[in-house]
């Protein structure tokens, strides 16, 4: 483009032609940039948020499986001391089972004469005010021996080492003038049991489960 001659109208339109620079810029960047810029930012942000999404579906994901682990490990141990520590009963019948387990005993602690009578179950208090009721309560005998004082700590410790989980109470002991040697001793052993039977029969499909699991993963290795 040739500018004019005379000086005034060059500087004008060399004015005009900075101002037409401006305006195109002006209207490139309005039109263009900015908006692809804009564009650029909110992309950003959703892509973040779409990240910490992710982010917190893998915190979620990695949570479950702790709890999922969890909740397998608690089923185990409470499938193992169900069928290990828990009182089993005989169609629905708890006073077989604990007689044939102390005559075991009784005869293994080297005590003669002795009887058990079943007192039946025994729902236990709730000390704190908790919403869940509980989902175990005691079974209880009373059992009557007569021997000496080192056959009943013989049979208490094998009892006590047969399952931790049962308690002694209420023992009384009376001598016996015929037999000096051996005193009359009355006291209750008490079990837990599940409240709820078809527990029983729940815990103990589980512990097959995961005893079969357990072979099988011995056998793969």
């Amino acid at each position: 483009m040739k500018l004019p001659e005379d000086k005034k109208q060059r500087v004008q339109v060399i004015i005009l032609i900075c101002m037409g620079i401006v305006a195109v810029l002006y209207v490139v960047l309005h039109a263009g940039i900015i908006p692809v810029t804009k564009g650029l930012e909110n992309r950003k942000k959703k892509l973040s948020i779409v990240e910490d999404k992710i982010e917190k579906a893998n915190r979620d994901i990695m949570q479950t499986k702790r709890h999922k682990a969890q909740n397998t490990e608690l089923e185990s141990e409470l499938a193992n001391a169900s069928m290990a520590h828990l009182l089993q009963h005989e169609v629905g019948n708890f006073l077989l089972p604990a007689a044939h387990h102390i005559q075991k005993l009784v005869e293994e602690s080297g005590i003669g004469e002795h009887s058990v009578h079943g007192m039946g179950p025994l729902r236990l208090r709730q000390w704190n005010k908790r919403k869940n009721e509980r989902t175990v309560m005691s079974y209880s005998v009373r059992v009557t021996v007569e021997c000496a004082y080192s056959n009943l700590v013989l049979f208490a410790d094998r009892m006590l080492a047969d399952n931790p989980y049962v308690s002694f109470s209420g023992l009384s002991i009376s001598a016996q003038k015929t037999q000096p040697e051996k005193h009359k001793m009355v006291f209750d052993i008490r079990w837990p049991i599940w409240i709820d039977l078809d527990a029983y029969d729940t815990y103990s499909r589980m512990a097959a489960k995961r005893a079969a699991e357990e072979s099988s993963s011995e056998e793969d290795g």
